[in-house]
């Protein structure tokens, strides 16, 4: 079934706003300012296109161990968490913190997931995009991303933003704040490296695991959504 450019593009963002909505609409107790939100999402555009320079300079410095198609398992394990996930998550990461950490908005724990997830739906907006132009018509794999790959970012974003949460509500105890911050980032990367990992697997073992993965991945990340929204903590 053929699709315009237009209809592909379109497609491709629409599972970004409900998520985005359904994470802004379970922040209960203070809603942050949409123009903050909106240079969190710019700031997930521009992580996209960070990621582009620093892969691109990996696969020219490492040209035997970023080749996607090689089959030997060390290169597959470098390529899906160190050139994906690594430089993926470290780069919203980074956005994430030069568009929040010193906001004054940011006082609450809630609010460092509302802030990942928004720079996470830049970058998965973006990349769908990206894939719309190039796929074009090809309601597949649209479909695909739109139940996969963007939910995914989501649930990346759910647990980075929890602990960079943490990591600010600790920031007077420097031992708990740098923890925070380190698995803020360390347990995206290891979800993501797992997450694409079992997508480039030869085998149809890694699809049973990526099935189950994704199972659980949707309900621990709802239900730690729906726990930090009814229990939301201030800091000064």
């Amino acid at each position: 079934m053929n699709f315009t450019l237009i209809g592909s593009i379109i497609i491709s963002i629409i599972p970004a706003f409900i998520l985005g909505f359904y994470i802004y609409n379970m922040d209960k107790v203070e809603k942050e300012p949409k123009g903050l939100l909106v240079k969190l999402f710019i700031g997930g555009v521009f992580a996209v296109l960070l990621t582009a320079i620093i892969s691109d300079m990996m696969k020219l410095l490492l040209p035997n161990l970023t080749n996607l198609k090689s089959t030997d398992l060390e290169v597959q394990l470098f390529y899906n968490f160190i050139l994906v996930a690594l430089v993926e998550e470290i780069c919203k990461w980074l956005f994430l913190i030069i568009c929040s950490w010193r906001n004054k908005n940011f006082n609450f724990l809630f609010d460092g997931i509302v802030y990942s997830v928004f720079v996470a739906l830049g970058f998965a907006t973006l990349e769908n995009i990206m894939y719309a132009i190039a796929y074009y018509g090809d309601l597949t794999i649209l479909l695909l991303r739109a139940v996969l790959s963007v939910p995914a970012h989501v649930f990346f974003g759910i647990y980075m933003g929890y602990f960079y949460g943490k990591g600010k509500m600790l920031k007077h105890k420097k031992g708990k704040y740098i923890s925070a911050l380190f698995l803020s980032l360390i347990i995206p990367v290891i979800l993501h490296g797992i997450f694409d990992f079992c997508l480039t697997g030869n085998h149809w073992s890694y699809i049973i695991i990526y099935i189950l993965f994704m199972i659980v991945l949707y309900i621990i990340s709802f239900k730690r959504v729906s726990k930090v929204s009814l229990n939301d903590k201030y800091f000064k």
